[in-house]
């Protein structure tokens, strides 16, 4: 098998939000003004001027938080979970402004007990803003973990959309109407957090620790117990962690249905092909450089290599 190296996982840089670039909506009005404000771009006339008054809690996180850029601090003042989706759709909005596109989304803390340990009541929503990579076929891609923070590994489910909600689902069934299949998903999750002890709030912030997906083919879900699969992770050979499915929430429907249902209601819309990932089963595993295998059982396998530094043993160039 030869080696396919793929792009450098560096961060997006951020750039800085003029006035004329604020949104129409309330949302993205408050939320620009609050970047304005605290990261500097605007004068706070100016905010006067568009009828704009910034979260003072909002304010003082993002001035605290602005000196740790790129990595998130946990000893900046506490934020409420709404303010913290706040924040965090702001840095997307940023990101989208300036060409990012949206490849899917993904549940944090979906394990049962998971929210309450970091202070929160039910799980976390994030943002894919990174294309997935298929990691499956005669080469096997690498990824650099070189600009990681604190690389994590997490085997996952993804649910792949073929249509777009329009409205919240109702129910399991309205929800498998919009799909179009299952994904084998590992996540490279991405700690970007100056302490290890970090709160709910800041991990919602941080858009989840989102970062690259790796994924395998699309199967159908005609047929398929999706809380009946499990999953291995190997390294070198070497067996790390296994997990199963009913690991998320007790039952992924049940998962996946909430974690819908929050998103739209944060204003995000799942569209056609567009990925659901619903969070770790088996945990979470660091990402050490080396080869790495995962056993989906019927779904397939997936591998990949994790590398410092893009090489390649001639077997070919990346994209």
């Amino acid at each position: 098998m030869t080696w396919t190296p793929v792009r450098s996982n560096s961060q997006p840089e951020r750039s800085r939000l003029s006035c004329s670039g604020l949104r129409s909506s309330g949302r993205g009005k408050a939320l620009a003004a609050l970047l304005l404000l605290c990261l500097g771009g605007c004068a706070r006339d100016d905010l006067a001027t568009a009828g704009l008054e910034p979260d003072a809690e909002l304010a003082a996180y993002a001035r605290c938080q602005q000196a740790h850029q790129p990595l998130f601090s946990g000893g900046c003042p506490r934020l409420s979970v709404e303010n913290a989706y706040r924040f965090r759709d702001l840095e997307l909005d940023r990101s989208l402004a300036a060409g990012a596109q949206v490849h899917g989304f993904k549940g944090a803390l979906t394990a049962i007990g998971a929210p309450q340990a970091l202070g929160l009541e039910k799980p976390v929503t994030g943002v894919l803003l990174r294309p997935p990579v298929l990691a499956t076929g005669e080469r096997m891609v690498q990824l650099e973990i070189g600009s990681y923070h604190r690389p994590m590994l997490e085997m996952e489910l993804g649910l792949r959309f073929a249509r777009s909600l329009e409205r919240p689902p109702a129910d399991v069934a309205q929800l498998r109407q919009a799909l179009g299949g299952v994904v084998p998903v590992v996540e490279l999750a991405d700690l970007r957090f100056v302490e290890p002890a970090i709160r709910g709030s800041d991990l919602v912030a941080a858009n989840a620790a989102a970062g690259d997906i790796l994924v395998g083919l699309t199967m159908p879900l005609p047929g398929l117990d999706l809380n009946a699969v499990e999953a291995k992770l190997f390294r070198d050979g070497q067996s790390l962690r296994q997990g199963q499915a009913r690991d998320v929430l007790g039952d992924q429907w049940r998962a996946a249905l909430l974690l819908v249902r929050m998103l739209m209601e944060q204003g995000w819309k799942p569209g056609p092909g567009q990925i659901l990932i619903t969070g770790a089963m088996g945990g979470m595993e660091p990402a050490l450089p080396g080869r790495y295998q995962v056993d989906f059982g019927g779904l397939g396998s997936l591998e990949f290599g994790l590398v410092r530094s893009t090489f390649s043993d001639g077997g070919g160039s990346g994209e």
